[in-house]
């Protein structure tokens, strides 16, 4: 079972996170056309801030949380290239 979050609130409070993945991103060598993914994409901050930097490239977002990708959304719209957003589903083995 997937655990929703609250992410208006999650969004508001992520500066630790987002702080992290700015130090992950800075040691990322991009021409800018790259396809890139950003798994647990969250609420799109740092997707925002990868976009950016891929400004012929394409940005897939994904996360296991609708209310999440559901904000990322909404804060990514507009962002050239535009990001393609996927809900992560649960797996399952036996």
């Amino acid at each position: 079972m997937v655990h929703e979050w609250n992410a208006e609130a999650y969004h508001r409070v992520s500066d630790p996170q987002v702080s992290w993945g700015r130090a992950v991103l800075a040691r990322l060598a991009v021409r800018g056309d790259e396809r890139v993914a950003d798994l647990g994409c969250g609420t799109g901050r740092l997707t925002r801030e990868l976009a950016a930097r891929l400004p012929r490239g394409e940005v897939v977002a994904l996360d296991a949380s609708r209310q999440m990708l559901d904000q990322a959304v909404s804060h990514l719209a507009g962002v050239t290239p535009p990001v393609k957003f996927i809900e992560a589903l649960e797996s399952r083995t036996r």
